[in-house]
């Protein structure tokens, strides 16, 4: 039931789904959890190694809820206080760490990179995840270290393990043009300071800043490696995005091309005619989006 997909949650969320009987393109999983978002972020110089001091993060923290949602699926969540209080079942979605996971060979911490736990066998978990094709082992105690307690896992503190039960055969009538209304109003109406098209402005006034921080490189490379390479297609998620739109508003997808041309841009020189390029191309975005949906 896995397939090889381009960002971790809308392969794990894909995977479970076909589980359930409902086989969807990775691009059309993600536009039905509204699944772009902008949230900047504090990361943890004290791990080792160390995280970038203030980073930033593409996708919505709330897409696999929302997701089943729209499709009518049913989503279930269970909390632990701990990685070693954790239960795994077959078929469960886990929020790693990558700098865990032996195979991956991450030289940083991530968290919140999700996986499905296939089964079990001899003291090892078979888990599926995005970036590789076939079924990878791991040992139960790596993959317990792998477990996420740290921000910024989605759920917070703790632990939190999803599991699909159940799916519609087919998507329902309308779920599309309700998702991108989803996606525009988390981007503008009802952001959270620091969240949204309000946040990608807000980084546009303190990049600047950035530039004089002591962990000025380790921002920047992951900066890049956030909009070209960590799991998002390039583009900041938002060329898997247009996608989506150009099967279901293809009105729409030209501007978010467009969005995604100018985070390519300010990956590749990383300055504030950049972010203030990717500002107004998301303002673009968005506005047309609340036009044509609301």
């Amino acid at each position: 039931m896995h397939r090889k997909g381009i960002h971790c949650g809308s392969t794990a969320m894909g995977d479970a789904l076909r589980v359930q009987g409902l086989d969807l393109p990775e691009e059309q999983v993600f536009g039905l959890g509204a699944g772009l978002g902008f949230y900047l972020c504090d990361g943890d110089t004290a791990l080792k190694p160390p995280q970038a001091g203030r980073f930033f993060v593409g996708r919505s923290s709330s897409f696999e809820s929302d997701l089943c949602e729209s499709l009518g699926a049913t989503l279930t969540e269970r909390h632990f206080e701990s990685a070693q209080k954790a239960e795994l079942h077959e078929l469960d979605l886990i929020y790693t760490d990558l700098f865990e996971l032996p195979y991956v060979g991450a030289h940083g911490h991530w968290f919140g990179h999700l996986i499905a736990v296939e089964g079990f066998t001899q003291g090892e978990v078979i888990v599926w995840d995005n970036e590789q094709a076939e079924p990878q082992k791991v040992s139960r105690n790596q993959l317990l270290k792998a477990l996420s307690e740290a921000a910024p896992a989605p759920h917070g503190p703790g632990v939190t393990v999803l599991h699909v039960t159940s799916a519609p055969k087919a998507v329902p009538e309308g779920a599309a043009r309700k998702a991108i209304l989803r996606n525009a109003l988390q981007m503008t109406e009802q952001a959270a300071p620091g969240e949204g098209v309000e946040g990608i402005e807000q980084l546009a006034r303190e990049f600047d800043s950035w530039r004089d921080a002591a962990d000025w490189h380790r921002r920047a490379r992951l900066a890049a490696q956030v909009i070209e390479k960590r799991g998002c297609g390039g583009g900041l998620f938002r060329g898997l995005y247009a996608r989506f739109l150009e099967k279901e508003l293809p009105e729409l997808a030209p501007l978010c091309l467009e969005a995604a041309d100018a985070w390519t841009g300010f990956a590749e020189k990383l300055d504030v005619k950049g972010i203030a390029a990717c500002a107004a191309a998301e303002r673009a975005l968005w506005s047309r989006a609340l036009e044509l949906c609301e």
